[in-house]
């Protein structure tokens, strides 16, 4: 009866074993693709933060030449308007003069 209790016990010890390997090995496999997950989206992430700063560099520099040109043309204008103003000035002056 004893020899039959032991290897009761001894076949139960082995089947939970066997059950508790096979439970740990689904759990390293479950690990190692979560791991893998994770450093596809850390990957992931980098790319496109690099790729954020690339286009608000691209931003800053469209809103830049935006301001630029701006500016450019606000001085055109004021050329113009004192080039006028000069050619009228001028006239007047060649018109007081005759």
């Amino acid at each position: 009866m004893q020899i039959l209790m032991l290897l009761y016990y001894n076949w139960l010890s082995l089947f939970f074993f066997l059950c508790l390997s096979s439970t740990n090995q689904k759990l390293s496999l479950a690990l190692e693709k979560l791991q893998s997950d994770y450093d596809k989206l850390k990957q992931e992430e980098s790319e496109k933060s690099s790729k954020l700063a690339e286009v608000t560099v691209q931003i800053d520099r469209r809103e830049q030449a935006r301001q630029d040109l701006m500016g450019l043309e606000e001085t055109v204008v004021s050329l113009i308007v004192g080039f006028c103003y000069y050619c009228i000035c001028g006239v007047e002056r060649d018109l007081r003069r005759v």
